[in-house]
Order: structure tokens, then sequence, then C-alpha cells
């Protein structure tokens, strides 16, 4: 389920955690792609979108990044590019945020999990993102379907 506008602005002022990370700029395409990835396969099972904000620092500042719609039309079709998986359900928007512009990518929690990022298969483990353990493989696989 995607987050309401008040939930995304309480979400962009909490810390990173296993639904938030920041990304200061869209040069970090492979980060961006990983936590997408982590985020589809929802770990934690919040059955809550993932959201990526990009355009701040990872202390919380704002980066002060100027985004086109060009820009967020190539953020979003990042995930046809075949990098990810089965492809996730995301959505990407542009905003201003307490003064601040950024790119929101909400990620949907996969109904097919486990989602892989070039071959592995990425989760969340509070604020980070990791390599899933076969443990975590086989929770992802119970879901499958449910």
């Amino acid at each position: 389920m995607k987050h309401n506008e008040a939930e995304i602005q309480v979400l962009f002022r909490s810390n990173e955690s296993d639904l938030v990370e920041r990304k200061r700029s869209t040069n970090l395409k492979e980060a961006i792609l990983e936590a997408m990835c982590a985020f589809a396969n929802d770990l934690p099972d919040h059955r809550r979108a993932g959201v990526i904000f990009v355009g701040v620092n990872d202390n919380g500042t704002c980066a002060n990044q100027t985004f086109s719609e060009k820009s967020v039309r190539e953020v979003a079709n990042w995930r046809n590019e075949g990098k990810i998986q089965p492809i996730p359900s995301v959505m990407v928007d542009k905003r201003t945020i307490d003064g601040c512009p950024v790119i929101i990518i909400q990620v949907m929690p996969s109904d097919i999990p486990p989602v892989r990022f070039e071959g592995r298969i990425l989760v969340g483990v509070g604020p980070t993102r990791t390599t899933a353990s076969v443990a975590d493989e086989a929770r992802l696989n119970e879901r499958r379907g449910h």
C-alpha cells in the first residue's frame, strides 16, 4: 500500500529505516536500484511501500538538487531495465518537502518474492541493505501467493 501525503512528510523527517532510504542524487543509480529491490522484498512484512527520497543527504539535510521532468521519467524507467526481477511496482513523483526538492520513489512489496537485483536477493535490515540469508530467502518464498 502506498503512503499518503501526511505519511510521506513524516517519513521524510524520520531516520533511515527498513521503510526509508535517502540518496543525495540520481547519480547513485545502483544504490537506488538496490534499495528498490530490498523494499520490494519487504522482509519485515510491513505490507507498506518503502520510500526512497532522492535529493537528501544521509544525515537528512537537503542536497539542494534540481530535478527536471526528464530526470523523473528516467528514474521511473530504471525499473524496466531488467536489473531487478521480477519488476517491482513503483511510483515516482517530484515535489518539494520542507523547502527541499526531492524525487520520491515508493516501492510496493512484491506479491511474488523473492525479488533479485542482478541475481542477488537484497533485503532491508533496519537502516541497511544486505544480501538475504538462506533463512530470509525461505521466508520470502513462503510469502509467494499469499
